[in-house]
């Protein structure tokens, strides 16, 4: 398991964990964010990543970074985008070398109360282990926006065109879990139209694993993306 990469995880924790709780510092002074009928929408085909149980209200005051026993200092950048691609937010965040083990966020957001109108499979939250959200090097970290969260299920985002998306988590050993993806063409979907969910084994070990991601276009003609993806569910709290 890489040391760095494959421990962090975007979490809600129990109140317990969270007495005495550090906070990771903004890398940068200013909070980007924007609630507009016009804000950006990202181009990335993979837009969030979770554990399971959508359903509540997205509470962003409540996030968590959950850290393993290994920790490095670095950066995380976490991008936060609704659905309907009203809402953004792009931050760096500061990673000292040590540290508690559930830094909460420095978040300085001015649309608690518009963030809280949306369902939390309405939010895609994609966080990375780099100091820029677009860099390309970096693993991905599963969110957790329910308290508890489901870990036996790894849940994602696309941001796709033409025919149905077809994904699947690459283990070191072992056959490849599938996921099951469905369209959002129903919803408001601006910035991700599908939804796909893994069931993860209980006994799969914590690790950086690859997602990988098939897209076929109107024609038939296949694209494959690769995601890096850090399961590192010991010590978390799940259902």
């Amino acid at each position: 398991m890489q040391t760095f990469r494959a421990v962090i995880v975007l979490a809600y924790l129990s109140a317990g964990l969270t007495a005495h709780a550090e906070t990771l510092s903004l890398a940068e002074a200013n909070y980007k964010e924007a609630f507009t009928g016009s804000a950006p929408v990202s181009g990335r085909v993979l837009t969030g990543l979770a554990y399971g149980r959508a359903g509540e209200h997205f509470n962003t005051g409540a996030l968590r970074l959950g850290l393993g026993a290994e920790r490095g200092a670095g950066f995380v950048c976490v991008r936060v985008q609704s659905q309907d691609g009203l809402y953004w937010s792009e931050n760096a965040y500061l990673l000292p070398e040590r540290g508690e083990a559930a830094p909460s966020l420095e978040i300085r957001t001015s649309f608690a109360e518009q963030l809280a109108r949306y369902r939390v499979g309405q939010i895609g939250i994609r966080a990375l282990a780099a100091r820029d959200c677009a860099a390309a090097d970096g693993a991905l970290v599963p969110a957790l926006t329910t308290a508890p969260a489901d870990l036996t299920r790894l849940s994602f985002q696309l941001n796709v065109s033409g025919r149905r998306p077809e994904a699947r988590l690459l283990p070191v050993a072992g056959a490849p879990l599938s996921a099951a993806c469905v369209s959002l063409k129903d919803s408001a979907a601006v910035a991700f139209n599908y939804a796909c969910d893994i069931a993860l084994p209980p006994d799969l070990p914590d690790d950086t694993y690859r997602l990988e991601v098939t897209l076929r276009g109107m024609t038939g003609a296949r694209t494959v993306e690769h995601f890096e993806v850090m399961i590192a569910r010991g010590g978390l709290h799940g259902s």
